[in-house]
Protein backbone atom coordinates (compact mmCIF):
# COMPACT_ATOMS: atom_id res chain seq x y z
CA UNK A 1 0.00 0.00 0.00
CA UNK A 2 1.39 3.12 -1.13
CA UNK A 3 0.21 6.97 -1.58
CA UNK A 4 0.19 8.38 -4.99
CA UNK A 5 0.06 11.89 -6.88
CA UNK A 6 -2.66 12.80 -9.70
CA UNK A 7 -0.58 14.47 -12.90
CA UNK A 8 -3.58 14.69 -15.30
CA UNK A 9 -4.28 11.57 -16.81
CA UNK A 10 -1.05 9.53 -14.79
CA UNK A 11 -1.53 8.63 -11.49
CA UNK A 12 2.05 8.55 -9.73
CA UNK A 13 3.60 5.81 -7.28
CA UNK A 14 5.45 8.09 -5.28
CA UNK A 15 5.29 6.81 -1.52
CA UNK A 16 5.39 9.90 -0.25
CA UNK A 17 1.26 10.88 0.66
CA UNK A 18 -1.44 9.37 2.46
CA UNK A 19 -3.05 6.72 0.98
CA UNK A 20 -6.09 7.72 -0.43
CA UNK A 21 -9.93 6.02 0.85
CA UNK A 22 -11.09 4.72 -2.49
CA UNK A 23 -7.33 2.78 -2.08
CA UNK A 24 -8.20 1.43 1.56
CA UNK A 25 -11.84 0.78 0.36
CA UNK A 26 -9.95 -1.58 -2.67
CA UNK A 27 -7.80 -3.05 -0.12
CA UNK A 28 -11.12 -4.00 1.93
CA UNK A 29 -12.65 -5.94 -0.75
CA UNK A 30 -9.90 -7.88 -2.03
CA UNK A 31 -8.06 -8.56 1.22
CA UNK A 32 -9.55 -11.79 2.72
CA UNK A 33 -10.40 -12.79 -0.43
CA UNK A 34 -6.44 -13.03 -0.92
CA UNK A 35 -6.22 -15.09 1.63
CA UNK A 36 -5.54 -12.52 4.29
CA UNK A 37 -1.60 -11.65 3.30
CA UNK A 38 0.59 -9.23 4.86
CA UNK A 39 -0.12 -5.88 4.42
CA UNK A 40 3.27 -3.73 3.42
CA UNK A 41 2.59 0.19 3.81
CA UNK A 42 5.28 1.44 1.89
CA UNK A 43 6.76 5.42 2.67
CA UNK A 44 9.49 6.75 1.33
CA UNK A 45 12.26 9.33 3.11
CA UNK A 46 10.69 12.13 0.98
CA UNK A 47 7.57 11.88 3.08
CA UNK A 48 6.37 14.92 4.88
CA UNK A 49 4.04 12.97 6.72
CA UNK A 50 4.94 13.11 10.83
CA UNK A 51 5.17 9.91 12.84
CA UNK A 52 1.82 9.75 14.15
CA UNK A 53 0.16 10.04 10.54
CA UNK A 54 2.55 7.34 9.56
CA UNK A 55 1.33 4.99 12.57
CA UNK A 56 -2.20 6.12 12.25
CA UNK A 57 -2.27 5.10 8.17
CA UNK A 58 -0.61 1.86 9.76
CA UNK A 59 -3.35 1.31 11.90
CA UNK A 60 -5.70 1.71 9.16
CA UNK A 61 -4.88 -1.67 7.92
CA UNK A 62 -6.22 -3.50 10.58
CA UNK A 63 -9.87 -1.15 10.43
CA UNK A 64 -9.86 -2.18 6.93
CA UNK A 65 -8.78 -5.47 7.49
CA UNK A 66 -12.07 -6.10 10.09
CA UNK A 67 -14.08 -4.71 7.58
CA UNK A 68 -12.91 -7.35 5.12
CA UNK A 69 -13.26 -10.14 7.32
CA UNK A 70 -17.20 -8.98 7.88
CA UNK A 71 -17.92 -10.09 4.47
CA UNK A 72 -15.56 -12.78 3.49
CA UNK A 73 -13.94 -15.36 5.19
CA UNK A 74 -9.95 -16.22 5.85
CA UNK A 75 -8.40 -18.66 4.12
CA UNK A 76 -6.21 -20.37 5.97
CA UNK A 77 -3.68 -23.19 5.20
Amino acid sequence: MAGHVESGNWIIDTHDQSVREEVWELYSQVWAKAGCPATLLEIDDEASLSFEEMCSEALKAKKFQKKSLNDYSCITS
